[in-house]
């Protein structure tokens, strides 16, 4: 057996010596994020022999966890999270065992690579919240925003109580005074008290997690929601982004809007409003983004380019409010 602690870098996990039985420790010090492999020798050397050599340094340069767990995962025959111990994540106990703690160090890297900070996209939520999504938000309300990232939602609403969740700590440095932040899975939601949540949203979210992690933070909302709360999910929509869909390689679950709708059916909820296609998926184009523009978009009778769909549920026992 060949068993290794490293800070993440595979490609370094590899070229410890094969040869011996007895751990072999590999230490890296220039990543935040712990990764323990359990790999046997045999599918050690067939993984080296397969891959180029281009491959391994791209992926050394690499310092998101979600890659090296999507290749070490596919690479085993399957790929996916059932349980959780001590806030890190355990892997299926096959060729490949990882268990990965997505700490401040990975996260960091996605937001720098993939979703830098972009005033556009300010600009476009002030302007969706003011002319959208504040229309079903009232004075006194309870606004919970899961996967806030840089706060762009809960910013630009105005509740009496706004509370925001992500796992990356940097989303508290973006938050606005008198916004209670969270900084934990969204599967986590027992510092909220029950029913006392008017209006959850999440955008771009739960195609990054497992469909066990999702269905999980749905039972914990049929918690947390009043009567008559509603959740409001925006996503993009595979049926019209599946080219798009996995340039963003942290994606592990695919949604339709129909797929989506049944999903929530199954854990508790009544899909109230769905719109298939309610935003284009990305701001990086050359268009310019102006709130004249984006109000123009929105009072369209068929959206063109539009990816990302815009569903509202109940919870199905509170479907009658």
């Amino acid at each position: 057996m060949f068993r290794a602690t490293v800070d993440y870098r595979l490609a370094l996990l590899l070229e410890a010596p094969r040869g011996n039985t007895e751990s072999a420790i590999a230490d890296v010090t220039t990543v935040a994020v712990k990764v323990e492999c359990v790999l046997k020798v045999p599918f050690v050397a067939r993984l080296r022999r397969a891959l180029p050599i281009g491959f391994w340094r791209w992926l050394s340069r690499l310092q998101v966890c979600d890659a090296v767990e999507q290749m070490v995962g596919h690479s085993a025959g399957r790929f996916e999270r059932p349980g959780s111990i001590n806030g890190l994540t355990e892997l299926p106990k096959t060729r490949a065992r990882l268990w990965i703690g997505k700490g401040p160090g990975s996260m960091k890297s996605y937001h720098e690579t993939r979703l830098p900070y972009d005033e556009r996209r300010n600009r476009l939520w002030k302007t969706l919240c003011e002319d959208y999504f504040q229309r079903f938000i009232g004075p006194e309300d309870c606004v919970l925003e899961l996967g806030a990232g840089y706060g762009h939602f809960i910013n630009h609403i105005r509740s009496k109580r706004r509370i925001a969740i992500d796992s990356w700590a940097g989303m508290t440095a973006y938050l606005q005074p008198g916004i209670e932040a969270h900084v934990c899975s969204v599967t986590e939601l027992e510092m909220i008290e029950n029913e006392s949540v008017d209006f959850a949203f999440a955008s771009n979210l739960f195609e990054h997690l497992t469909q066990e992690q999702f269905a999980q933070t749905l039972r914990g909302l049929t918690v947390k929601l009043k009567r008559g709360g509603t959740l409001n999910i925006l996503q993009p929509n595979y049926r019209y982004a599946y080219r798009e869909y996995f340039d963003d390689y942290t994606h592990v679950a695919v949604y339709s809007d129909r797929s989506l709708a049944d999903f929530l059916c199954v854990n508790g909820f009544e899909v109230k409003e769905c719109h298939a296609r309610f935003l284009p998926l990305t701001i990086k184009s050359r268009m310019p983004v102006s709130a004249a523009l984006i109000r123009l978009y929105l009072a369209l009778p068929v959206k063109p380019m539009g990816k990302q769909m815009l569903l509202r549920a109940v919870r199905l026992d509170h479907s009658a409010a």
